[in-house]
C-alpha cells in the first residue's frame, strides 16, 4: 500500500502536514489546489499523478473529515471494494442509515447476487418526508462520498462525461511545479477548470 496522496488547497499544506503527523504519517506527496475547483477535478489530479510513472493502482478516494466508528467493518468493505475495483469497477461506500437524516446524499442500490450491491440511483439531499420513506422502504444508503477505483478507470471516465474538465485539468498538471514534497499545477490553468463534484461530474451519469 502506498503513502497517502494529498489534495488540498494551497493555503492548508502545513494544516495537512500536521494532521498527519498526528496520527504518525509522514507527509510524502501532496497536491496543492492554487484555488477550489471540487472534488472532479482534485481526482483528475491525483489521478493523473497516480499513472505518472506507468503505474495504474487502485485508488482510494476519501474526504478528510469523515469518522469511522467501526475499523473493523470498515476495513472489511474496503477491501471488497478494492477486489471490485482492482476488476475495472467504479465502488462507492453506502453508510446504513440509522435515522431520517435531511443533511445527506442517498445510494438507491439494487439487490445483487454477489457480497456487492448495484447502484440504481443517486437521491440528493431529501425532505423529511423522503428521508422517512427511504428508512422504512429499505435499500438506500447515505452516500459517504469515498469512492474506490483504479486511477484509469477515473480519467477514461472523466475523459467520457466531462471532458473540459478532463482537458484543463491535464493542461494545468503539465505546467506544474514541485517544492519539497508538495506538487503545484499550473495556477492560471487550473483557475480555467470547470468547478463539479465526482458524483455530478460522472457518478450519478
Amino acid at each position: 500500500m502506498a503513502d497517502p496522496l494529498v489534495v488540498t488547497g494551497e493555503n492548508h499544506r502545513f494544516l495537512a502536514t500536521e494532521h498527519l503527523r498526528e496520527v504518525g504519517i509522514s507527509l510524502t506527496s501532496a497536491l496543492l489546489e492554487p484555488v477550489a475547483r471540487n472534488t472532479a477535478p482534485a481526482l483528475t489530479l491525483a489521478a493523473l499523478a497516480a499513472v505518472e510513472n506507468g503505474d495504474d493502482p487502485v485508488l482510494v478516494v476519501t474526504p478528510a473529515d469523515q469518522t469511522v466508528a467501526d475499523a473493523s467493518a470498515f476495513n472489511g468493505a474496503m477491501h471488497k471494494a478494492i477486489r471490485q475495483a482492482t476488476e475495472g469497477a467504479i465502488v462507492i461506500l453506502g453508510v446504513i442509515p440509522h435515522r431520517p437524516e435531511t443533511g445527506y446524499g442517498y445510494i438507491q442500490a439494487l439487490v445483487a447476487p454477489t457480497p456487492t450491491l448495484v447502484v440504481e440511483r443517486f437521491v440528493e439531499k431529501p425532505n423529511e418526508s423522503s428521508a422517512r420513506q427511504y428508512l422504512a422502504e429499505g435499500g438506500y444508503y447515505w452516500n459517504a462520498g469515498m469512492f474506490v477505483l483504479k486511477a484509469s478507470v477515473w480519467l477514461q471516465a472523466i475523459e467520457s462525461f466531462r471532458t473540459d474538465i478532463a482537458c484543463t485539468t491535464r493542461a494545468a498538471w503539465a505546467r506544474r511545479s514541485t517544492d519539497a514534497a508538495f506538487v503545484l499545477p499550473g495556477a492560471a490553468e487550473f483557475a480555467a477548470i470547470p468547478s463539479d463534484s465526482i458524483d455530478y461530474a460522472v457518478m450519478e451519469r
